[in-house]
């Protein structure tokens, strides 16, 4: 059963509020629709294009089409409950943008005007996107998927190529109505690696837990044993740098993320929602002028929503330091670097600020232990700072999102949110 609860906590950073907008159909491809989409039905049905039956020179020969299409809205189900009917179509076009589509939700990839029509100008690396169908009351009626026939798919993981099976798993996630995650831990994270990223043996095709909250959010738990579902409405104030922010809740005991939110500039409050009873830590992090400010504050969601508290921190100091970029074996990127539990593995960190001497580079987890003295500084040219640190990952680490922290001399934080993600075992 859904119901909410929302706790207020007040982040000292203060207030506008924003009208809704309603819109008849929207690409997903980053932007904020500003309004709740999803299914009313917990039933759908998926139409599969022929185009995607067929020989296509944008998949890999030999490809398991079939089977990544059954694994990626298994996963959905999973998380969600929502049962998937898959059929085969003739179709092969995304319906045109308009009050209604074709009463059909459509994957597709073949090579038409119409579907290379989505990918607008500065979207040709995107690998899909998702067009949807709503009303004004943000029910879904339709949704197609597209995936890019300018690219490269493959199921088994062949170097520069997207992985069809990730691919279709974030897609479907936007079919539901989930929106793009500002970290770069979640399944729902904007951008995409192609495969050989970081000389990684498998892409990750796994759900979050805050992707699980987000859908949580829209859907209810699927778990009649699971308190759901509560949301904190965390009070940031106005101020806020647009695309640069982030407000987002860890496990208390384990420092695994377990939902973000971007705030906007026109709003107050940020809300976190699809979180289940338990302890928290909220985290919010401001970049604007050149300085970033960080902030935290516990949150004990109690069984049964009764807890109505009013959480207030004290100012929070700005540091200089920028992260920008985790990596290894001389690769840096905003992508999320999966560390195996149970080994030391060497961690490049970069950005701006970054110093050695200065920064001490930690973690919120105690799952993830950065050994401090290990740090050293990299030369990457002028425009980037970087260092090197060993990160050393419990064997008995759960499976997800961990935060680095770096802390300055003054006591300044900056954190770099869901930078390290551990996988199933």
């Amino acid at each position: 059963m859904l119901f909410l609860s929302r706790i207020l906590v007040s982040v000292l950073f203060l207030a506008v509020t924003a009208p809704v907008v309603a819109a008849s159909s929207t690409s997903i491809n980053g932007e904020n629709r500003g309004i709740a989409l999803r299914w009313r039905s917990a039933k759908l049905k998926i139409a599969v294009s022929s185009s995607l039956a067929t020989e296509s020179t944008s998949i890999k020969p030999a490809s398991d089409v079939d089977g990544a299409i059954a694994r990626s809205f298994e996963r959905w189900r999973q998380a969600t409950g929502i049962e998937f009917e898959i059929v085969n179509s003739g179709r092969t076009n995304v319906s045109p943008s308009g009050p209604t589509g074709d009463g059909v939700s459509l994957i597709t990839i073949a090579p038409s005007q119409a579907n290379l029509s989505v990918f607008a100008a500065g979207a040709a690396d995107v690998p899909a996107t998702t067009r949807i169908f709503f009303s004004r009351q943000g029910y879904i009626s339709e949704a197609d998927i597209v995936l890019n026939p300018t690219q490269v798919f493959s199921t088994d993981g062949t170097f520069g190529t997207f992985d069809l099976e990730a691919v279709l798993v974030h897609e479907i996630g936007h079919l539901l109505g989930l929106e793009h995650a500002p970290i770069s831990g979640a399944m729902m994270y904007r951008s995409q690696a192609r495969n050989g990223h970081f000389a990684s043996p498998a892409p990750n095709r796994e759900i979050s837990p805050a992707d699980i909250a987000a859908a949580r959010a829209l859907y209810g738990s699927i778990d009649p044993d699971v308190e759901c579902c509560f949301a904190v409405d965390v009070a940031t104030g106005a101020g806020f740098a647009k695309g640069t922010s982030v407000v987002w809740a860890e496990e208390a005991d384990t420092g695994r993320v377990v939902a973000a939110a971007n705030p906007q500039p026109e709003r107050t409050r940020t809300s976190l929602e699809g979180l289940t009873a338990g302890n928290y830590k909220i985290y919010v992090q401001n970049s604007i002028n050149g300085a970033t400010r960080s902030a935290l504050v516990p949150v004990v969601i109690e069984s049964g929503g009764r807890d109505r508290t009013v959480k207030t921190l004290p100012d929070a100091a700005a540091s200089a330091a920028e992260l920008e970029f985790i990596g290894t074996n001389g690769q840096l990127s905003k992508m999320p670097l999966t560390l195996d539990a149970g080994r030391t593995h060497t961690v490049l960190i970069a950005g701006k600020g970054i110093d050695a001497k200065s920064l001490t580079i930690g973690s919120t987890s105690p799952f993830v232990r950065v050994v401090t003295e290990s740090a050293r500084p990299l030369d990457y040219g002028e425009k980037i700072e970087a260092i090197s640190v060993e990160v050393a990952v419990a064997a008995d680490a759960l499976p997800g999102s961990y935060t680095l922290i770096a802390t300055d001399r003054s006591g300044a934080a900056i954190y770099f949110p869901a930078a390290i993600n551990i996988p199933s075992r």
